[in-house]
Order: structure tokens, then sequence, then C-alpha cells
């Protein structure tokens, strides 16, 4: 009886040994085949299929096979949008709000606490909006691991009219879902006779056929949806955040508020390395000039710097919505001439901080009409004055530096290149 014990349980470790190693393997090759992982940190989250970072419009498409995914998905994305708008806002005011301290004029505490709760609200929009994602992306796997069988290159159905042609020279005969320039939707059989589907990547395909029997080679998936090189040129109006002096002469004065007000000229060429993010260069200029009796003063402030972007646009790509934030070159220049004297030329330079946001809308594939708010920060204490005679540096602080600090709305085009 003990042998007999002791056969039957070395045979039961050894059965369960070979069924545990067989479901593990089983389960292995399917959870080997589209399924998502997504990696967060302090930075934001990022989400892998295969090894490959995909992006959110990559993301989407893969969802939509599973209802409950693509729900959470879209909710996931209206919290995204919402915290980052409301964080976007609140920096812009907390900014504005250091900027008057720079300029002398005190610090605007309304606008600094209204602008910390822009920072603080979007937290809870943020941590949901996480939590949506991982919910999507997990409601997606379930479903794959439901009804994705083990991986096949065995032609089992002769009906499906169409096929892919996968790398390693595998053909799979299918039914065509959906073809986007990042991936390739199909439906197959199994050997049981059920219709799955499946999502491959870019990079695993050589090409499709939409009917098998057809003599044309195979084609090739579509070229990416976006166009990375975008050049925008605007004009439009602005004023100055400085604050007038009190100890003016009332022709000083009368000049100086007239300055306030000027225009604006601008653009930018950009490259967006994802749909999303990219890098600019972007040149901004305020102009503005004014006359009081026989003086006349003109007043150029220019801002060159890189900037980081950020842009999204609605499903039709026909609005595309972008924001950024950039530090760079900032330039002054004041020519103030008068009967009888001498040109007077005062120049200054120092660093600046540009924000801007702004929508497009697209007329046709290349051109958009655009428009912005664009908001530059910066304070001068170094200056160069040229009296035609001499030319001589003075060097100011505290309130007496001159504030550049300037905000415009402005319109104009953009075009969308290759």
């Amino acid at each position: 009886m003990y042998f007999f014990m002791k056969h039957k349980t070395i045979k039961f470790i050894i059965f369960s040994f070979a069924f545990f190693a067989i479901t593990f393997s089983a389960k292995s090759q399917v959870a080997e085949v589209d399924v998502i992982e997504v990696k967060t940190n302090f930075w934001g989250s990022r989400v892998y299929w295969g090894g490959n970072l995909l992006n959110l419009y990559q993301l989407n498409d893969m969802l939509q096979i599973e209802p409950l995914a693509a729900e959470a998905f879209k909710n996931y994305k209206k919290n995204m949008i919402l915290a980052g708008t409301l964080a976007y806002i609140g920096g812009f005011m907390i900014g504005w709000s250091v900027g008057t301290v720079l300029a002398d004029r005190g610090m605007n505490w309304a606008m600094m606490g209204v602008g910390a709760g822009f920072i603080v609200l979007p937290i809870p929009f943020s941590t949901k909006s996480v939590r949506q994602l991982h919910d999507a992306v997990g409601l997606y796997n379930d479903y794959l691991r439901r009804n994705t069988p083990v991986a096949t290159t065995e032609v089992v159905d002769s009906t499906p009219p169409d096929a892919v042609h996968l790398n390693g020279d595998a053909v799979v005969r299918c039914s065509i879902t959906k073809v986007l320039p990042q991936q390739i939707t199909y439906k197959y059989s199994t050997h049981n006779g059920e219709l799955r589907d499946t999502t491959v990547l870019r990079k695993d395909v050589i090409g499709y056929k939409r009917n098998y029997f057809d003599n044309a080679p195979f084609m090739e998936l579509p070229e990416l949806p976006y166009d990375p090189w975008r050049i925008s040129a605007y004009t439009g109006v602005g004023t100055r955040a400085a604050k007038i002096a009190d100890n003016l002469t009332a022709a000083d004065k009368k000049l100086a508020e007239s300055l306030m007000n000027g225009w604006t000229i601008g653009g930018d060429i950009t490259y967006v390395f994802t749909r999303n993010i990219g890098v600019a260069i972007a040149a901004h200029n305020f102009r503005a000039s004014a006359s009081y009796e026989t003086r006349h003063v003109a007043d150029n402030i220019l801002h060159i710097s890189p900037i980081l972007t950020l842009s999204f646009n609605n499903k039709k790509e026909k609005w595309f919505f972008n924001f950024g934030v950039g530090v760079g070159y900032l330039r002054y220049t004041s020519t103030q001439t008068q009967t009888n004297y001498y040109p007077i030329k005062i120049t200054a330079s120092t660093f600046g901080i540009s924000y801007f946001a702004g929508a497009d809308y697209k007329l046709n594939k290349h051109l958009a009409i655009s428009a912005n708010l664009y908001s530059v920060s910066g304070m001068a204490s170094t200056f160069k004055v040229d009296n035609g005679v001499t030319i001589e540096t003075k060097k100011l602080s505290g309130k007496d530096r001159e504030n550049l600090s300037n905000l415009s709305i402005n319109i104009g085009l953009r075009g969308y290149f290759r």
C-alpha cells in the first residue's frame, strides 16, 4: 500500500508539474501577442507594446477592439487634457505674478493665489486619468487573454479574401478590417473555425493584399499621419506690462503712455518628433512708436528663443491646439529723435521667458489659419546710450530697471510639411 501510494504521489507530482508547465507555456505564448504594458513614474505614463513605445493615437486605435477599454481610454484623455490645461493656466498666472515683482510693481497676490489653485486643482484629475489608463489597458489585455489563440502561421481557412505578409515570410490569410499608418488590424480563423481579431505594428508588416488571389504585389502601409515640420508667421497687437515712473515730466509721461501699446510680428519653425511634442526656434518682435511736439520715440523689443511645444488636434485633424514655453535672448532698442538734436539710440540685452497658447484651423492639407496669445517676460539693467557723439554704458538696479515684459494677441498662417 505504501509503495502504491508512493508511486501514485510521484505520478501526481509529475502530472502537476507537467500541467502547470503546459499551462504556463500556453499563457506565455498568448501573453506575447499584443499585450500592452503601462509604466508610470513621476514624469508621467508610457505605454509599450512588444517593447515598442506607443503614442496616444496608436493606443486609441488598438483599444477599439474592446468597447469597455475604449470607453475608459476616452475618459482618460478627457481628464488628461483638462489637467494639462489647468496646470498651464496656473503656471502662466504664477509666471506673470513673478514678472510683476521683477518689474517692481509688487506681488499680485490675488493672481498668485489663483495660479497656485490652478496648479493644485489638476492633481485629482491627473491621478484619476492614470487610473483610467491602467483600467483601459487592463481591460484590453483581459480581452486578449480570453480571445487570442496561440500564434500560428498555418492557413486553416481558404475563405478569407485578404492576406497580410509578416516579417519572416509568414503570410496570414485573413479579412482586413483596418489599415493605419502605424498598424493593421485583421480577422482570421482559428483551428476550430472561430474568427479572431489581431493587430500588428508597422515594423512587423511587410505588406498586405485586399485580394489574396490578385496578381498585384503586396501594398505597404501608408505614411505617418502627421507632418513633422511646421512653419508659421503672424502679426497682432500687444501691450507692455511696465509701470510708468512717477517722476516724469508731462512730455515724457505722454510719450511713455503712448509707447505702452503697439503691434507685433513673429514666427517660428517647429519640428514635431512625436505627434504631440516638439521643439521650435521662435522670434517675437514688439514695436511701438510715439510723437509729442518735436520729439519722436520708437521702441523695439525682440525675443529669440528655443521653445518646447505641446500640441493636440481633434479627430478630423482640422483643429490643432498648441502650447509652448521657452527661454532665450531678449533685446531692447529705443531710438529717439528731436528737432535740432542728434538722434539718441538706447540698447540693452538680457534673457527672457516666453509662453504661448494658440489654435490652428487647417484650410487644406498644408496650410492653416493660426491665432495665439503670446507672453514675453524679462528685465534689463545694463544699457548703452549712443547720443551720436559718445557711447555711454549705464547700469540700473531696483526700480530703475527697464521692464520689457509684453503680452500680445496675434493672427497668421502656419504651414505643415514633411
